[in-house]
Order: C-alpha cells, then sequence, then structure tokens
C-alpha cells in the first residue's frame, strides 16, 4: 500500500506540473489555485509588480532581494523580506524575464520571474537553476542567462519525482515557482522536513547538496525524508544528532536582536530561553554539527526547539520556526575598527568591519526610471547601489557576501553627506562626506562612508532594446 501511496503522490505531482507548463505561454506562470491570482495589470510607467516568500521552511528575515533582468535592470526600488519572508517589488514588463536573488549573510537563494505575480525563493527553486544551468546558482545570477520552458519544465518534473519517491508530500496543483505559500503551511513543513533530512545525512548541509546538483545535473541525491516523531517527542535522537551539555556551549550565552529588537536570550546559568517574549526551559543540548561554514547546535526546551549557529568568522545567531518564529544576531565582542582613506573611485571608511575596510570600484552599471547607479569591485562580491530621485540621492546600499548597510531605504534614515553632480554631461560623480549608513544584516554597527568620489561614465549606460538577440549569449 506505501508503494501505491507513493506512486500516486508521485504522479499527481507529475501531471499537475505537466499541465502547469503546458498552458503557460511564457514559462511557469499560469497555474495557480483562485486564491494564488495576483493582478498583472502593468503600470502606466509600464512597471509590473513581483512578490512572493523566501524560505528554507523557516523564513528568509531581512533578506536583500535583487532582480537582475534584460538590458542590466532590476527593481525600481530596493526590496527586503519582512520577518515571514515576504517580498514585493516592481520591474519593468519590457525587462521580463528575471533572474532573483535572496540573500543574508548566510545564505543566498535563487528564483526566476517570466511574468508578473508570485514567485517563490526557496531550496527546491534554487536547485532547479542548478540543475538547468549546471552552474552554482549565484554564479549563474551575476550573468543573464535566458531558462527555456522546456528547460524549467524538465527540472521540475525531476524534482517532483524525488521529493515524491523519498516521502515528502508537495500539495497537490502546488507549482514550486509560481503557488503561494506562507510560514508553518504544508509546503513550508515540507521545506523544513528537506532541510531537517540535509542536516541529518552524510550531506550535512544544503551547499553539499547543491554542489552535487550542479555537477551531476540532478537532484538524486535529496536524501528521503525523516520519519516524523509523535508531535509530544522532543529530543536529539529524534533529529538524529548526537548530545551534548550546555557547560560546553556557555560562549552562545547572551542577547540575539533582530535590527535592534530582542528576539531571543539565552542564559546557559539556569538551562533558560526567553523567546519571542516566551519563557521556556532547556531539556537537552544537541551538537556539535559542524559546518563548513561554521558550527550548529540545537537546544531541545520544553516548547520548542531553537537552533544556534556560529560561523567561521565568529558571528552567533539564533533561529527557529517554533516561538513564533524568530531570526536574531548575538552583538559581537567590541574590537577595533577599520579606518581608511577615499580617493577617486575609492571609498574611505570609519567604523568599519577589520575585513570590510574600504570599497573600489571596478565597473558601474546605471538604469533610468527610477535612476540606479551601481558600482561593483573587482569580483562583484561587493557593491553599492544609489538610487536618485528629483536630481537628489534617495537611498544609498552596501554590501558584500557578509555585511549590508543602507540609508534611505524603508525606515532606515534619510541619507545625508551624500551629492548627485552631474555638471558634465559625459559622467555622473557622487562626492561622500560622513555618510552613515544603518547596519541591515551582518553586524549591528553602523558604518560612516568618511569621504572618496565615485564616478559613473555615461558612455556606459543601459543600451535600448533592439529585439534582437545579437550581444546576447543566452540562447
Amino acid at each position: 500500500m506505501e508503494t501505491l501511496k507513493t506512486q500516486s503522490a508521485y504522479s499527481r505531482a507529475l501531471k499537475t506540473l505537466a499541465i502547469c507548463t503546458a498552458i503557460s505561454t511564457v514559462g511557469l506562470t499560469a497555474c495557480h489555485n483562485d486564491h494564488d491570482s495576483v493582478p498583472t495589470t502593468t503600470n502606466t510607467n509600464g512597471m509590473v509588480t513581483l512578490s512572493g516568500t523566501a524560505a528554507t521552511g523557516a523564513a528568509l528575515k531581512n533578506a536583500s532581494v535583487t532582480a537582475s533582468c534584460k538590458n542590466n535592470s532590476g527593481f525600481s526600488t530596493p526590496v527586503s523580506t519582512n520577518d515571514k519572508g515576504q517580498w514585493t517589488g516592481q520591474v519593468l514588463a519590457t525587462n521580463l524575464p528575471c533572474a532573483l536573488q535572496a540573500k543574508t549573510a548566510d545564505l543566498a537563494l535563487h528564483s526566476y520571474a517570466t511574468a508578473a505575480g508570485n514567485v517563490n525563493i526557496t531550496p527546491l527553486t534554487d536547485l532547479s537553476i542548478a540543475m538547468i544551468s549546471r552552474k552554482n546558482p549565484a554564479d549563474w545570477f551575476k550573468q543573464y542567462q535566458v531558462l527555456l520552458e522546456s528547460q524549467l519544465k524538465a527540472a521540475t518534473d525531476e524534482i517532483a519525482k524525488q521529493l515524491a519517491s523519498k516521502n515528502y508530500v508537495l500539495p497537490e496543483e502546488f507549482n514550486l515557482f509560481n503557488s503561494t505559500f506562507a510560514i508553518g503551511d504544508a509546503f513550508d513543513k515540507m521545506l523544513d522536513a528537506l532541510m531537517a533530512a540535509i542536516t541529518s545525512s552524510s550531506l550535512k548541509n544544503y551547499n553539499a547538496l547543491l554542489n552535487q546538483v550542479v555537477a551531476t545535473g540532478s537532484t538524486a541525491s535529496i536524501p528521503a525524508a525523516m520519519p516524523t516523531p509523535p508531535n509530544n517527542t522532543r529530543s536529539c535522537a529524534s533529529r538524529k544528532l548526537p548530545v551534548t551539555t550546555l557547560n560546553s556551549i556557555t560562549d552562545y550565552s547572551g542577547v540575539y536582536k533582530n535590527k535592534g529588537t530582542t528576539v531571543f536570550n539565552l542564559d546557559t546559568a539556569t538551562a533558560q530561553i526567553i523567546a519571542s517574549g516566551n519563557t521556556a526551559m532547556v531539556t537537552e543540548v544537541c551538537g556539535p554539527n559542524v559546518l563548513n561554514n561554521g558550527t550548529n547546535h540545537v537546544l531541545v526546551t520544553d516548547k520548542g526547539y531553537v537552533t544556534l549557529f556560529k560561523d567561521n568568522n565568529g558571528k552567533y545567531s539564533a533561529e527557529t520556526s517554533d516561538f513564533g518564529g524568530f531570526y536574531g544576531e548575538k552583538a559581537a565582542a567590541n574590537s577595533t575598527p577599520c579606518e581608511s582613506n577615499g580617493a577617486d573611485d575609492k571609498l574611505g571608511f570609519k567604523n568599519a568591519p577589520q575585513d570590510f575596510c574600504s570599497f573600489s570600484k571596478a565597473s558601474s552599471v546605471a538604469i533610468s526610471s527610477p535612476d540606479i547607479y551601481t558600482f561593483f569591485n573587482a569580483d562583484k562580491t561587493q557593491n553599492i547601489k544609489i538610487t536618485v530621485e528629483n536630481k537628489a540621492v534617495k537611498s544609498v546600499q552596501l554590501e558584500d557576501n557578509t555585511y549590508a548597510w543602507a540609508c534611505g531605504v524603508g525606515s532606515y534614515a534619510a541619507c545625508s553627506g551624500i551629492t548627485f553632480d552631474q555638471r558634465n554631461a559625459s559622467f555622473v560623480q557622487f562626492p561622500f562626506n560622513n555618510v552613515v549608513l544603518t547596519p541591515v544584516y551582518g553586524t549591528q554597527q553602523p558604518i560612516t562612508i568618511k569621504n572618496g568620489l565615485l564616478i559613473h561614465s555615461n558612455s556606459t549606460t543601459t543600451p535600448p532594446v533592439t529585439g534582437s538577440c545579437v550581444g546576447n549569449t543566452s540562447p
């Protein structure tokens, strides 16, 4: 009977995905339940809305979401996720399709939008892209590579087959890229089960699975789902993790915050935690689980689980889908901040982390309506994005793979000390003078762009749409 049930689930999943793809003329956007529908009317300025949820099971909170569309374009304004992993942004309709990236300090996930509406960003969309491109999705995102309808169908069919054969339950009529979901629902719980299975398998972490998919072009290495323990059973054994003592994790004690708000407090001396205002007692400590990028432990409490993580740079974080769900970071121990001096096409900082002491421009791109100038360092691991409105700087975003700061975005303080200078028709320049940026992720310390000047040559502005494949390396 179990075999028949598995085959039935697999058949339903394949049938749904096949129908979705067959009826779509622009990719994976035509199969939604009624409640999935999102208005796709193009605004008078030619913009359409993309929105969705970014999650691994746990929400990707406060992640920066970036779109890479045709003509070096992207979102009209900076986009980030909320505490439930939800995000929304606008792109020019004529510049679809768009590659999407949701990035935190520890993880980057990717997806693909062929039309306006809901677009999920999850490990499954990330794995789909890895299968198709045979590249790490982070490398794929740095280019503009169009994905074909036939490629998307083959990837989602393969993933549906693997999930069904390994005892995961994919909701019926669910499109991996476009059906809506929410933290805590059936699909989200399936993502939780997938990530738990990866951690408990020989793979140990998601990046190891991703590397295998890139190497083989298949998701056959997805591990089987673990048996679900009874609801009243919480233990390290149920998660197939070793047991350790509270005394071994005293360095994790302390207050964890998210955007300045305390979300978690661990006291290893009393075995007590306060999570999202709820007090609970630690009953077991699981771990250590040593990963490529750090070490994690799982706290088993009388009210739920909390995962603790310490990365290789010594940064501590805590997260869980229990206690209403949260992610928080522990304030780093004080260290001598870095200070540097800027110059033409170089920014000097005050109060910078030791591993982020300056920024030197190697290239830049610009889009119009709205006017957004993005400057990159040589390997494009660091970038600064400047949005201009009515010939004045509206926002600044500075980030690399570890840190991000901003001003003029959402509830962050307005930008001050930077000007838009276009006295010469051949270039635009942005002089900086003690521009204070608020931390977005990776640190709780504001950073000051002490001085420096960034220059964008107007000869590198986005070329007009020609309606031709000439110059496009994609198929």
